[in-house]
């Protein structure tokens, strides 16, 4: 596995010592005096603090001196320190990174088994959405990839198969579930790989509706956004998509619906209320649309175009008091906005 660039700073965290005489443990286990031990940031000088050190040199350093004799002192130690056992659990509470560089150390001194990988790409996953760095997630790919070259293992298949999820390449996670599944997963996991496959297939549709829509084929766009909704009832961006759609078709009413439910299934944003309150009043629905823009006031109250339009639903439900008096609250925070203007001068006319 190759070195990573950007975790070069890392290095700056090693220091080496040397011991006043050999120390001879148990089985061929040596400590030579002669030769420096790495540590990580001037650590207490123990067993378990010079191994961690020498899997923090392998994990950062390319050319490394003295390869055997590290490599040696690694295989002497018995299967309570060594092995992955070199990586405390407690690590993954407090240190994410320190966590995979041991366990990158681990493979890179070709001393792991399949949790080395695990904990390596895992661990480098966390760091990626913790630190929005995507050069984690390919540390990630790459120890993924490579622990899955070697042991074919499900595992490696469902990992790799949520980085590409995630990075919305649906039509490469779709195969690498597809394969995770075929590799006799544990049964655990069966029922979350099959709906990750159901996903990766709606979100593949939903790409394909967009690239339709995007094209102005709006019929072909709703039949395959329409067939996902009875699964995805509860997909936002589904019934918004839709919604955009049926307006483009001139389908109001279905349009308002698909707005609608939007706005049930997530606290909406400004201009969501906007674009609804908008079709009300364009369709004369003013009860809905004074309704709607009331409650966006009480969620955007110093908003001067959603009280302009709260204005103008009231207007239009006759209360003409009420509007001027809305219109004005408008303009007190927006005194420029010719809009707000000139329907004030129409309600003072119709007053």
């Amino acid at each position: 596995m190759k070195i990573y660039s950007y975790l070069v700073p890392e290095v700056a965290k090693l220091s080496f010592i040397t011991l006043k005489k050999n120390i001879v443990g148990k089985g061929t286990l040596v400590l030579d005096k002669d030769i420096q031990l790495p540590l990580i940031e001037d650590s207490e000088v123990n067993l378990k603090n010079i191994l961690e050190g020498i899997l923090y040199y392998f994990a950062l350093v390319q050319d490394i001196d003295n390869r055997e004799y590290y490599l040696n002192i690694l295989k002497s130690t018995n299967e309570e320190v060594g092995g992955v056992k070199l990586i405390p659990a407690g690590y993954y509470k407090y240190d994410t990174k320190k966590t995979m560089i041991l366990a990158m150390g681990l493979i890179n001194a070709d001393f792991y088994d399949i949790n080395s990988f695990i904990v390596a790409g895992e661990m480098a996953n966390v760091l990626a959405k913790e630190l929005g760095d995507d050069n984690y997630t390919e540390i990630a790919v790459d120890i993924f990839k490579r622990g899955l070259s070697l042991y074919d293992n499900w595992i490696f298949y469902y990992h790799l198969g949520y980085i590409y999820y995630n990075q919305e390449e649906y039509n490469e996670a779709l195969r690498l579930f597809e394969n995770a599944l075929k590799s006799s997963p544990n049964s655990d996991y069966v029922e979350e790989i099959n709906s990750l496959i159901s996903m990766c297939n709606a979100r593949s549709d939903y790409n394909k509706a967009f690239n339709l829509f995007e094209r102005g084929q709006y019929l072909d766009a709703s039949i395959l956004l329409e067939s996902l909704t009875k699964d995805y009832g509860e997909w936002h961006n589904l019934f918004l998509l839709l919604a955009e759609t049926y307006k483009n078709m001139g389908e109001t009413l279905k349009s308002i619906v698909c707005l609608e439910r939007c706005i049930a299934l997530k606290k909406p944003e400004k201009n969501m209320y906007l674009k609804l309150g908008f079709m009300y009043l364009n369709d004369a629905m003013f009860t809905k649309a004074y309704d709607l823009y009331e409650k966006a006031n009480a969620e955007y109250p110093e908003d001067s175009e959603i009280l302009t339009n709260l204005s103008i639903a009231a207007f239009y439900l006759k209360d003409v008091k009420k509007a001027i008096d809305l219109i004005d609250e408008s303009l007190k925070i927006d005194p420029d906005d010719e809009i707000s203007i000139k329907w004030k001068e129409f309600y003072l006319e119709a007053n």
